[in-house]
């Protein structure tokens, strides 16, 4: 099965793998147990570009998802994130002089990020995105729609676009729009989940069906050079976990073809080294089920979602997340209750699993201040 490449437009998307019945939103928690496993469910029909390196989700439909107030994927409240947000954020405003300037971010969430940027140059706001309900900084304004163009009255000096061109099948469209509201000199930061940290690392906890595409570093380069943006750097970062490029609003210019063969070997390995990591971590919680552990899992975003829909629904007593607008809610798919850390030590939890490296150090010190005795485990 193959299909056109919908970032480079002329390479051919080869399947090579499939994951059925995947929860269509990870991110939105339900009022009720019996609600979120009745959540819907879609299918991840994974094919990869050659000539670009792109990987993209052949049955994504994006007439099942609607992005509104409901949708809550903010990691503002971790420590962690919020150290790794500020330097982001002062890195931009230093590197590129944005002060007393007009920053655009499209999709901004709840505009934590955004605030942060006028903040820290005196800057001004522009936030579009249609989940966002309003920001409290007078110096920001909100436009709760989708974005276009013709919405921007405005020529911003930095546009910002983080975690949200995952989630656009027409990828062109969106770029297009973004030079239409740039200047020459503009500069655009762009960020996405990298796709190597996929592929390599076997990050397969990151594979939900709200992203339909997934970037390799080829690809978004050479995507932003088609539409008329210069890279100045690519660069993962988190960890590893993020893509990001800064460039600036130019001519562009195309990449060379065939520069994502190199990713293939990589990719055909992949199927392989999934059905042996979901066999091991099914094999483990069985294990420790029969040893009588009480497991909860700490992060109910993507990865944790994902993770308890394809291994742990029977196994994991609960969801832990910092973010106080998840918890009381309930897991998409299989129904754990989200909890705030103070829970646990009266679950008498045993085991945490720590769905993401990054916040190793942040959860166990939060469990030594609240005496939870248990240790964790990096999934």
């Amino acid at each position: 099965m193959t299909a056109p490449c919908p970032a480079c437009r002329a390479g051919a998307l080869e399947v090579f793998f499939e994951a059925r019945d995947v929860p269509v939103y990870a991110n939105v928690q339900w009022p009720t147990a019996e609600a979120a496993r009745a959540a819907a469910r879609g299918d991840l029909v994974l094919g990869f570009c050659g000539r670009c390196g792109m990987i993209y989700n052949l049955a994504f439909d994006s007439a099942r998802l609607e992005y509104d107030e409901a949708y809550e994927n903010s990691l503002h409240f971790s420590p962690t994130f919020a150290r790794f947000a500020e330097e982001l954020a002062r890195g931009l405003v230093e590197r590129y002089g944005v002060r007393g300037k007009t920053v655009l971010e499209i999709g901004c969430g709840k505009g934590e990020f955004l605030s942060r940027l006028v903040e820290l140059g005196d800057n001004r706001g522009i936030g579009i995105d249609p989940s966002c309900p309003g920001v409290e900084d007078p110096r920001v304004r909100v436009i709760p729609a989708y974005f276009s163009a013709d919405r921007i009255d405005a020529t911003p000096d930095l546009i910002v676009l983080r975690h949200v061109l995952e989630h656009v099948p027409d990828p062109h469209a969106l770029l297009a729009e973004m030079r239409r509201v740039a200047r020459p000199g503009t500069v655009v930061y762009i960020e996405v989940p990298n796709a190597l940290f996929t592929l390599e690392d076997l990050g397969i906890w990151d594979l939900i069906y709200e992203h339909c595409a997934y970037y390799t570093p080829v690809a978004l380069e050479g995507l932003v050079r088609r539409a008329g943006f210069s890279p100045r750097t690519v660069y993962a970062h988190y960890g590893g976990q993020f893509l990001s490029v800064e460039a600036v609003r130019n001519g562009g210019g195309a990449r060379l073809e065939g520069e994502g063969a190199g990713l293939a070997p990589l990719v055909r390995a992949f199927a392989g080294r999934y059905r042996e990591k979901i066999a091991y971590w099914r094999d483990t919680l069985e294990r420790w089920g029969a040893e009588g552990r009480r497991v909860a899992l700490w992060g109910a975003g993507s990865k944790g979602v994902t993770f308890l829909n394809l291994v742990g629904r029977e196994r994991v007593c609960c969801a832990v997340d910092v973010n106080p607008r998840k918890q009381g809610k309930y897991v998409a798919g299989t129904g754990q209750e989200i909890v705030p850390p103070a829970r646990l030590g009266a679950l008498e939890v045993d085991t945490v699993l720590v769905m993401n490296p990054n916040y190793r150090y942040e959860i166990e010190e939060t469990l030594a201040a609240l005496g939870v005795q248990a240790r964790t485990v990096l999934v």
